[in-house]
């Protein structure tokens, strides 16, 4: 089996999707919402290969004309609204090892749906896991409110937010741009992330996740500012 200490990323593109129809090759700013990523992780000195994992012939056509792989059509069951993505990654690893006997030590994920994510935000967060003692690096940006699904750093490390905080205190939320992993964390334990989880914080100018028409708007805003 041969392997590679490179980065392999891994796009999960399914065709389906409640708020915006189609949102995986909407355009925007004139280009498919999904090709912005694949842009991304070819520009990165790191990334070794990037997948493209979907069950449309649709994206894989238009993914593979954008310079990426995609080997496969994913199976229908995994390709559900309620389809947990480790298991995404998990299929597009086990499938890489079986078909054409490649491992890879790290995997990045990078969802469509974070198109103002650069080249360099994703060479700083691989290069940030690999000198650190962790497992999973996440990107981040800062958050004022406070909610239960926001993350304290102690060392450059994130922790659960718990309870009442202080205006001092650095809040972040995940804003879904980047989770980089070792293969073997995803394929070992089953979950995307391993135990000592360490944050890349991005901009809020570049943290936007479309979710709805008001996102796909913004986006476009700043991509003609940025």
């Amino acid at each position: 089996m041969n392997s590679s200490t490179t980065l392999l990323a891994i796009i999960p593109a399914r065709s389906g999707s409640k708020r915006i129809p189609g949102k995986n090759i909407r355009l925007l700013a004139g280009k498919p919402l999904i090709v912005y990523s694949i842009e991304c992780a070819l520009r990165s000195p790191s990334v070794a290969r990037v997948i493209v994992s979907t069950d449309s012939p649709e994206i894989r056509e238009l993914s593979q004309k954008a310079g990426a792989d995609a080997p496969f059509l994913r199976p229908k069951e995994l390709a559900g609204d309620e389809t947990p993505t480790v298991e995404v990654v998990r299929h597009t690893l086990n499938y890489l090892q079986a078909a054409e006997g490649i491992h890879y030590d790290y995997f990045v994920l990078l969802q469509p749906t974070s198109p103002l994510r650069t080249a360099i935000d994703l060479e700083t967060a691989f290069q940030l896991l690999r000198t650190a003692s962790a497992d999973s690096v996440v990107s981040v940006n800062r958050n004022p409110i406070f909610s239960s699904h926001l993350v304290t750093e102690e060392n450059g490390f994130i922790n659960p937010a718990r309870g009442f905080y202080s205006h001092e205190a650095a809040l972040f939320r995940l804003n879904g741009a980047i989770y980089i992993s070792r293969t073997q964390t995803v394929l070992e334990s089953g979950q995307l992330l391993g135990e000592k989880i360490i944050s890349y914080r991005m901009p809020d100018l570049r943290s936007v996740d479309i979710d709805t028409e008001d996102d796909l708007r913004l986006a476009e805003l700043l991509l003609g500012v940025l």
